[in-house]
């Protein structure tokens, strides 16, 4: 008489089964070195890459401001732009500043005179140990054309201000919506009874509203017309290869940083030679303002 075998079967089953799972952990854990992931690109509402600047877009640049396109600035301003700390920080300069020049020494518009703008660039960085990337040279009418294209800005003016000769009404108190003209008209007035120090601190707190109010939501072809604009209108060696280097920072700064513009009068003291002399803690805050690492 025979006798039947008990079957194995569950057995094969359940090795197949442990294989199998074994297998397929092997396979998953290789699977992104074998088929690798087509890389994905973050974009934004405006459909460019999602982009975070660094320290190579900053950039410190020397504004100046005069009346007529071949005159000597009356007024000068260090603006330190700094896309990854969301910051751009405006230092009016009075223009009776002392500031040394390779041989020449002297104040602002005398180095100016001497030297040009590449003189003014070259005082600053032995002033401040900065190194100034660019200047740009506004006159009237290239100011009041790109204070036009940002829009009106929202000024408030503490006390009314009248010609001292005519006594016709310049600015009522108050808030004040002005126009590139007005702006202009504001910033350049000569009857503050304060005197210089509080005519930088109108600039500072002018073209930092500018900015703040005026540089929200700008799209590329706002920005690279306002480029155009200061290329072609403005006394500058800033060039197109420079903005296109930086858009993307700028267009980073425009949708991402609210209130980005502060501003920071310097102080100190004149001489018997009628030199201001800048207190060297107003130097130190300067280069602190402006990211500057001390050694």
């Amino acid at each position: 008489m025979s006798v039947k075998r008990k079957s194995n079967w569950y057995i094969y089953i359940i090795t197949f089964i442990i294989t199998a799972a074994l297998l397929s952990l092997v396979v998953w854990k290789i699977w992104d070195y074998l088929f690798p992931a087509k890389e994905t690109v973050t974009t934004n509402a405006s459909g460019i890459t999602d982009f975070r600047p660094d320290a190579s877009n900053n950039m410190t640049v020397l504004l100046m401001l005069s009346e007529e396109k071949a005159a000597i600035p009356e007024y000068y301003m260090l603006v330190s732009y700094r896309p990854k700390d969301e910051v751009i920080s405006l230092v009016p300069l009075r223009s009776d500043i002392y500031a040394p020049e390779g041989g020449v020494s002297g104040n602002l518009m005398q180095i100016y005179q001497k030297n040009g703008s590449q003189g003014v660039m070259y005082a600053m960085e032995n002033l401040f140990d900065v190194k100034c990337d660019f200047y740009v040279k506004f006159d009237k009418y290239s100011f009041i054309e790109l204070a036009n294209f940002g829009g009106t800005v929202s000024v408030n003016i503490p006390y009314t201000l009248t010609d001292p000769e005519t006594g016709d009404l310049d600015f009522a108190s108050g808030t004040q919506i002005l126009d590139g003209e007005q702006l202009y008209k504001y910033i350049t007035y000569k009857n503050f009874t304060e005197g210089i120090e509080y005519t930088n601190v109108v600039l500072g707190s002018v073209i930092s509203s500018m900015i703040n109010q005026n540089f929200r939501g700008l799209t590329t072809t706002d920005l690279q017309t306002i480029a155009n604009m200061i290329i072609n209108n403005a006394d500058t060696d800033f060039k197109f290869d420079d903005y296109t280097a930086r858009q993307k920072a700028f267009l980073y700064t425009t949708e991402n940083t609210y209130n980005p513009a502060e501003y920071y009068i310097p102080y100190g003291e004149s001489d018997e030679h009628g030199s201001f002399i800048l207190s060297e803690n107003s130097v130190l805050t300067i280069r602190d303002r402006m990211g500057i690492e001390e050694q």
